[in-house]
């Protein structure tokens, strides 16, 4: 047996880069008793079992692929028939658009709201569309700007300035992992309320079959949505990866930026980073990697999304941002009437 190899989306050169293409539709195998012996998959401990023999094959499958070489085909055989569960969350200001949006994404029932599980934090009590705000007592959700470190992938003093937020989310990660409903899920989620977020889109994606064996990594894994790092309009951690950071957490190198530092964070516990640039479209992304693209004079690699992330087209797990409901709206329309 064979791990499925550790991909650092950070030391790769842009052009050539792998993908997912949710336009690949998972293919369901059935597998014969005697393939494996039955043990239990990742379940929130609910599902239905019948498929174990299945899904534990996935977990004995060897992968050839090694750092320097391309990951499976995102369009490989998917080994499990049952889609993950998955725990998602968000932040609200309360002050703002941000209410409006997630008010709208429930009505449109997508974004967190189409989740197994979900939970709002927010430093103000109340209601959002039924559920029930997490208070982060005495928490100022204000953030300055601050450039991110040369170290960390940014460009420093010299570079662009971004939302140190760092501190807040910190406070929110805690509260998530405090929070004992994330450990019966596959998936951790954390979305903004300016995410167009189609879970049903992500949970196709992850019944492929290098995502099924990155969850079985004794350290877990999380999806790479940029090929430029990691950034924060949906970050997607698993459960394996959730235990260890709540017992490691102590040891991530502070960043200001929330995106940059889970990232960094994560890379220093050992959780493996998966490729998954094609499953999003997200602006600050897609805009960073066209600009690098255009100065080299070449065009941006398959699977990004130039424009896309405006125009909310094709099968993608994620469109980012969206400040107004109407623009929200509209986005998750032409989502979902081109998703094919």
């Amino acid at each position: 047996k064979t791990s499925p190899p550790t991909q650092n989306s950070d030391d790769r050169e842009m052009t050539g880069l792998p993908y997912l293409d949710l336009t690949e539709k998972a293919k369901v195998h059935k597998t014969s008793a005697k393939a494996a012996p039955k043990t239990s998959p990742p379940t929130n401990g609910t599902k239905n079992t019948t498929n174990n023999t299945t899904k534990n094959a996935t977990k004995n499958a060897t992968t050839t692929a090694t750092t320097t070489t391309a990951p499976p085909p995102w369009n490989s055989s998917a080994t499990v028939s049952t889609a993950p569960s998955l725990f998602c969350f968000a932040l609200m200001i309360p002050i703002g658009p941000e209410r409006g949006l997630l008010e709208t994404a429930a009505q449109l029932k997508t974004s967190l709201f189409a989740c197994d599980d979900h939970a709002i934090f927010s430093n103000v009590p109340g209601k959002v569309w039924g559920t029930e705000i997490s208070v982060l007592w005495n928490v100022n959700l204000w953030c300055d700007k601050q450039p991110t470190p040369t170290w960390a992938g940014g460009a420093g003093a010299a570079g662009p300035w971004s939302a140190a937020n760092t501190k807040v989310f910190t406070i929110v990660w805690d509260a998530v992992l405090n929070d004992p409903r994330w450990k019966k899920h596959d998936w951790i989620v954390k979305t903004d309320a300016d995410t167009v977020f189609l879970p049903k889109s992500l949970r196709g994606a992850l019944v492929h079959t290098p995502f099924v064996n990155s969850w079985y990594q004794p350290t877990g894994s999380f999806l790479s949505n940029c090929a430029m790092g990691l950034y924060g309009g949906l970050e997607v951690i698993s459960r394996k990866a959730a235990y260890v950071m709540s017992e490691r957490k102590k040891e991530c190198p502070w960043v200001p930026q929330e995106d940059v530092w889970l990232r960094t964070c994560l890379q220093r516990i050992n959780v493996q980073s998966i490729p998954a640039y094609g499953a999003f479209c997200l602006r600050g992304c897609d805009m960073g990697m066209q600009s690098a693209m255009l100065a080299r004079g070449a065009g941006a690699p398959a699977g990004m999304c130039p424009n896309q992330f405006t125009d909310c087209i094709g099968p993608k797990a994620a469109f980012h941002a969206f400040k107004t409901p109407e623009a929200y709206r509209a986005c998750y329309w032409r989502a979902t009437s081109t998703a094919g």
